[in-house]
């Protein structure tokens, strides 16, 4: 399942490169009142740092909290690096004016890096998760910020890092090893 959505994510990205302007003004045709205010809300660093207390409050345990937010560290770290490497402009139609580049998306860093552990510890709630971090991106390209290859590009990325960092940590769980890398 995982390859399969991988492969999907990339191919989206590929073909929303070309079609980033258009998707973007399609996007800007749903804008309403209703939807202002709940994308307003949305894209609020505030409900970034409200979904992390949920997902560290749900998962109860302090190694794993730590490690939910040493990710998102991780990725905000990574994508910052990545807009000063690649500065792409953000689009002209932005509702908001924002100082930094546009690729990757932070939102959609920071949304999509937990989704390895989340989904891991909380399979049934898989769903869930993945909606909540769908909104994310979708409220930065509704507001005109991100271009959605911005967005896109941010979550494989951002999920590609809570991958690697939590099934680093469960191979060492799974082998024995402490944090040194020595054996029990």
């Amino acid at each position: 399942m995982e390859k399969e959505a991988l492969l999907l994510g990339f191919t989206i990205l590929m073909l929303s490169i070309f079609f980033d302007s258009e998707i973007l003004n399609l996007v800007g045709l749903l804008r309403s009142n209703f939807l202002n205010i709940l994308m307003m809300v949305i894209t609020s660093v505030a409900f970034l740092i409200l979904v992390y207390i949920l997902y560290a409050y749900l998962l109860n345990k302090p190694n794993k909290v730590l490690l939910l937010v040493l990710t998102g560290l991780v990725a905000y770290i990574i994508g910052s690096v990545l807009k000063l490497i690649v500065m792409r402009e953000r689009p002209d139609i932005a509702n908001f004016v924002l100082s930094d580049y546009s690729f990757p998306s932070n939102h959609a860093m920071l949304s999509f890096s937990p989704l390895a552990m989340m989904n891991h510890e909380f399979p049934n709630m898989k769903w869930v998760f993945l909606i909540i971090a769908l909104l994310v991106i979708f409220s930065r390209v509704y507001f005109g910020v991100h271009y959605l290859s911005d967005v896109i590009g941010g979550g494989l990325i951002g999920y590609g890092i809570g991958w690697a960092m939590f099934n680093k940590i469960r191979l060492r769980e799974i082998l024995g090893w402490k944090i040194s890398g020595k054996r029990n």
